[in-house]
């Protein structure tokens, strides 16, 4: 059968190390060749890859401005963060422009998204804030007994929940949850099941988050964080960009710090390396990050796709 060809990069995002960081594969498409890839398509590749996202972008008219869609294996998402930086990364791999900034044009609530590219590789996209606010007392109630179940090896896990709050409502952030926990309990190392997080529906994306540890905070780290999505087919996902939009503003409201760079590391088992500012006046956070390319290839779309 007749195919197509269509190439891709695999990009690590959040890292300055392939294997590390949150995958995401990139296909870069002209105009034509976006008409010609239907959704179905999309979701196929991106059901192929089995990453947490894969991102598509299509070219236009002007050289600095994109057209970017997310596609999960199961679905296509309002928001993606890493999937962005790794877009942009291929773009800015193509020329030699020491600074430059693109933009993103978005379709499913994130609006349109700024990337610049810094000296030294740093890349900054700049997201709307999505502050969130204290969680009503019965939600509260319902994540300390779903904590008590996903915390494997702490004892009463329900008790080291210390503040619950939820995402803006509406996308793209109205699906998530902050979820501060005990800053004595080691985030990175204990253990986490993913299931039961589906009993807070309508929530699916929960971002548990405490102070830096000792240890992470010589290194200049703020705050860190574990992001679960029980309704994808990962299990933890290894760095999630889009959850500092309301990480940022949680803990630089707790401190005082809108407005100064903050350092944040997530502790998944690949692990990544964000910064963050969350700019009050303009109602923005800025998520900060590097990111390698760890493979190149071509997809193979049959003509009737």
């Amino acid at each position: 059968m007749p195919s197509r060809h269509l190439a891709y990069s695999i990009v690590d995002a959040f890292t300055q190390d392939v294997f590390a960081g949150n995958p995401a594969a990139v296909v870069v498409l002209d105009p034509a060749e976006s008409a010609a890839l239907s959704d179905t398509t999309r979701q196929l590749i991106a059901r192929e890859f089995n990453f947490s996202e894969t991102a598509f972008v299509t070219r236009t008219d002007n050289k600095d401005v994109f057209e970017l869609r997310w596609f999960t294996p199961t679905r296509e998402v309002a928001i993606c963060g890493h999937a962005t930086l790794g877009s942009a990364f291929v773009l800015f791999d193509e020329d030699d422009e020491r600074e430059r900034t693109i933009t993103f044009k978005t379709f499913k609530g994130a609006g349109n998204l700024a990337v610049a590219r810094k000296l030294g590789g740093l890349m900054e996209i700049t997201f709307t804030a999505g502050v969130p606010t204290e969680a009503p007392a019965a939600l509260v109630a319902r994540v300390k007994e779903v904590i008590g179940t996903a915390f494997l090896d702490v004892d009463s896990g329900s008790s080291v929940v210390q503040e619950v709050a939820v995402g803006p409502s509406g996308p793209p952030y109205g699906d998530y949850m902050v979820i501060r926990i005990d800053g004595k309990v080691d985030l990175e190392h204990i253990k986490i099941k993913n299931p039961p997080f589906l009993d807070l529906t309508p929530f699916t994306v929960f971002c548990i988050t405490n102070e830096a540890p000792q240890r992470l905070k010589a290194a200049g780290v703020d705050f860190v964080a574990r992001v679960f999505d029980p309704y994808e087919s990962i299990d933890e996902d290894p760095v999630t960009g889009s959850a500092y939009c309301l990480l940022t503003p949680y803990w630089a409201k707790r401190w005082g710090t809108a407005g100064k760079r903050l350092k944040a590391k997530q502790v998944s088992a690949r692990g990544g390396d964000v910064q963050v500012l969350w700019d009050v006046e303009r109602n923005v956070v800025k998520v900060l990050g590097h990111a390698a390319k760890s493979a190149t290839g071509t997809l193979f779309i049959p003509e009737v796709a």
